[in-house]
């Protein structure tokens, strides 16, 4: 278990109204900077899944909210 980044994953989801969606604990402790995680907007209630690395070391030219839903319609 890579507490570590279970830590940052969460002050991360925490700060920008998302949520982890999933309750198996198994799961939750097995995350590692490859996994694909199922995560859910606060905002929008939007589900979609992106890969642990892509979270939280996006690529440079990654602009704009998380969520696909809530930045096209930032977008608009």
């Amino acid at each position: 278990m890579n507490v570590p980044l279970l830590v940052e994953l969460d002050s991360f989801l925490k700060a920008n109204n998302l949520i982890l969606d999933s309750t198996d604990f198994d799961y939750i402790t097995s995350i590692n900077w490859k996994t694909t995680l199922t995560l859910k907007c606060l905002k929008c209630g939007t589900n979609f899944t992106i890969t642990t690395k892509q979270l939280l070391r996006p690529h440079p030219e990654r602009d704009g909210l998380i969520c696909p839903t809530c930045n096209t319609e930032l977008l608009f």
